[in-house]
């Protein structure tokens, strides 16, 4: 769905933005891969900004990073952030004051600049100068909130969904359902070793790859505690020596 509202939006504009339905698609893949949010949610965002026909060629990369940064930092939904911005950019020397109040002053100096640019008739100058400073004031800020084990904890939430999403537009088939249950499979042996006692020898391991290699050959039933203290743990025979060592 929001491939062809992307889509539909290219033909209306007629592409403005200087970018095929394809390349939209592709950074869309591209930007979902470090944020917090998805590759559906930069489509619509990306969807969002072309409407209001200023913003595209090299800018429009950087106004969809800024409207994750915006949404990181407010804590709101993606597309509304590029709604956001794309209404401040529209009108630069008006539009960023009514942002200011969830990032803080950007300075007189540069509100002035920007005001100086937009009345020569200068938008291009004036966007320009609008986006370089919601760069220095906010940008980094969803890379920040997706970093750590937050941010990992996100990003499989996220990779998850869009394997459903994949899956969903396949046909039911026997091969595509054994994939999907042995996945479930590992992650729900994945969840009890991480809940057990074993806990902290588990996350050391996980450090290195190693247990994540040895989980993709063990069933489920095969994860148990090695000893009675739980100091180690067993996935299958081929690999308990290996992981149990200190």
């Amino acid at each position: 769905q929001a491939q062809r509202k992307l889509d539909a939006v290219i033909r209306a504009t007629g592409n403005a933005s200087g970018y095929t339905a394809a390349q939209l698609s592709k950074l869309a893949d591209s930007l979902a891969r470090t944020s917090t949010f998805d590759d559906e949610g930069f489509r619509t965002a990306t969807a969002t900004l072309l409407r209001f026909g200023n913003i595209g060629g090299a800018n429009l990369e950087k106004v969809l990073k800024l409207s994750a940064d915006y949404a990181a930092l407010t804590g709101g939904d993606l597309v509304s952030a590029a709604e956001a911005l794309g209404k401040a950019l529209n009108n630069p020397a008006e539009g960023l004051k009514r942002l200011e109040r969830n990032f803080g002053d950007l300075g007189k100096e540069t509100e002035d600049a920007i005001k100086l640019q937009q009345d020569m008739g200068n938008q291009a100058g004036a966007l320009g100068l609008a986006i370089e400073a919601l760069q220095k004031k906010i940008g980094g800020a969803d890379e920040t909130m997706n970093a750590g084990l937050t941010g990992s904890m996100k990003q499989l939430k996220k990779a998850l969904s869009e394997l459903l999403e994949a899956g969903g537009a396949l046909a039911d088939n026997s091969a595509v359902v054994g994939i999907l249950d042995a996945i479930s499979a590992r992650l729900r042996g994945l969840k009890e070793v991480m809940e057990g006692p074993w806990s902290l020898k588990l996350m050391a391991l996980m450090r290195g790859g190693d247990f994540l290699a040895a989980l993709g050959n063990a069933a489920p039933e095969a994860i148990t505690p090695a000893g009675a203290g739980g100091g180690a743990f067993s996935l299958d025979a081929q690999n308990a020596r290996a992981l149990a060592a200190p």
